[in-house]
């Protein structure tokens, strides 16, 4: 995905952050970076990962419970 400095002037605007016209170039590398990130990230196979709902095996407790 190719971004353009209006691009960035245009999401700055519906972010309602101001950016000044020398700072418009230094974010749209920091954005092709990050959506390039995004990308390689997407083209990891995961079809063989179970989907989990918490970052840690919820049944395995990390403490004795005192209460």
């Amino acid at each position: 995905m190719a971004l353009t400095r209006g691009d960035v002037e245009r999401a700055a605007r519906l972010a309602r952050i101001a950016i000044e016209d020398a700072e418009v170039d230094l974010v749209l590398v920091q954005l092709e970076r990050i959506f390039g990130m995004i990308e390689e990230m997407r083209a990891v196979d995961v079809s063989a990962v179970e989907p989990m709902a918490h970052a840690q095996a919820v049944c395995a407790r990390l403490r004795e419970d005192l209460a």
